[in-house]
């Protein structure tokens, strides 16, 4: 039925009515012609009825014969929109245009969409797609989806399977990844012991697989047996298990950070130059030329994309900065210098317990120290945190 619909409206076709006596004599003689027809609707007077407009001046004469005024009460379809707003060229030509840029612009990649897991950088995964020729504004038609999947498998060792898809003027990357050895998906349903990864004093345990081997308040060095998985029945019989367990200790840790008593601080010039660029479809077109200084700079970079009723397209329009600067010689005094080493030491806290989210610090110390070049501090902690690391057994 679609079809019809299609013929109708490409064709053109109209309403009319049909007023006076006989109106289904009328019908007959329409028929009789192989005049088609449809939507027929109305009294014993007078009917409403919808045909192609080709054939309406044959209704016409057809009306005039059987005694009936006939007139149109609307047009339908593509003629009559040309006849509507054949005044109106610009309109219409503008319309085309349209039209073909919009069919245009689809045939174009306008974003690339990459799903790979945690363990692979989606950064260098991009790219190596832009060497291969995959980026934002790039003719989809010339993509070769399999010679690209072949080579990115080939430069990069960690991936496993790899399906690049194109989805009309969108490009979907999809990877997966190799398991690594040593890690915890490569380690599944093996048998494992659990090994300390310092010296410390057992302060807590948590073991749900394995044997353990110590128990609170022993000391225990690196590398030490933790947990077995190894399990001996008293008949005689053993078996093998993947440990799990989390062994807490007290370990102590110590760091030193110094810095010199003459430091060089950054100072900003006045001179700043942009360059600008406006990027479109693989199109590059420079807006402002700025400079790259001779000397030392700050280069800020940054991008925009255009996007539309929240669909992003391939245009973009990217900014380089650079500001000059030179390194001003600032001699320290011990209070600033002890400001500086404190906001040091903080960091470093932060990050040692980031690298270790199950670390506590229960104890911390400070020390500060000067010699001829420098301002020192030194921190010594105890730290509570689990110790655990897994060892796979050779059952082989």
């Amino acid at each position: 039925m679609f079809i019809v619909y299609f013929l109708r409206w490409l064709f053109g076709y109209i309403d009319f009515e049909i007023t006076g006596k006989f109106p289904e004599r009328f019908i007959n003689l329409a028929s009789r012609r192989g005049i088609n027809m449809w939507r027929l609707s109305g009294t014993k007077e007078s009917f409403k009825a919808s045909t192609k407009t080709a054939v309406y001046s044959e209704l016409e004469g057809i009306a005039k014969k059987n005694g009936n005024e006939i007139h149109i009460l609307k047009y339908h379809g593509l003629p009559h929109f040309f006849e509507t707003y054949k005044d109106r060229v610009g309109l219409l030509i503008g319309l085309v245009l349209f039209i073909a840029i919009c069919l245009t612009m689809s045939g174009f990649v306008w974003n690339i969409k990459i799903d790979a897991p945690p363990e692979l950088n989606e950064y260098e995964i991009r790219s190596e797609l832009r060497k291969m020729g995959l980026t934002e504004g790039k003719w989809s038609k010339s993509i070769d989806t399999e010679k690209i999947e072949r080579d990115l498998s080939v430069k990069n060792n960690k991936i496993s399977w790899i399906a690049v898809n194109i989805l009309g003027s969108d490009v979907e990357v999809v990877i997966s990844s190799k398991a690594e050895i040593g890690t915890e998906r490569e380690n599944v349903n093996k048998a494992s012991n659990l090994k300390s990864t310092a010296d410390g004093t057992i302060t807590r345990m948590e073991v749900r697989k394995g044997r353990a081997t110590v128990k609170i308040g022993d000391g225990v060095r690196k590398n030490q047996l933790l947990v077995s998985g190894i399990l001996e029945y008293t008949d005689g019989s053993n078996s093998f298990v993947d440990s799990e367990a989390k062994i807490y200790a007290e370990t102590s840790r110590s760091v030193e950070i110094k810095i010199p008593k003459t430091i060089n601080l950054i100072a900003k010039e006045e001179n700043t130059a942009t360059k600008k660029e406006f990027l479109a479809f693989g199109l590059t077109v420079p807006i402002a030329l700025g400079y790259r200084p001779s000397g030392n700079y700050i280069e800020t970079t940054a991008k925009q994309q255009a996007v539309i009723f929240e669909k992003t397209l391939p245009i973009y329009v990217s900014s380089e900065s650079f500001t000059e600067y030179k390194n001003k010689p600032v001699k320290l005094d011990a209070v600033q210098a002890q400001e500086i080493l404190n906001n040091r030491i903080m960091l470093y806290e932060v990050f040692m317990l980031y690298s270790s989210p199950s670390a506590e610090i229960k104890s911390k110390e400070y020390f500060y120290s000067e010699d001829n070049d420098f301002f020192m501090i030194k921190s010594n902690y105890i730290i509570e945190e689990n110790i655990c690391t897994k060892s796979v057994i050779d059952i082989a």
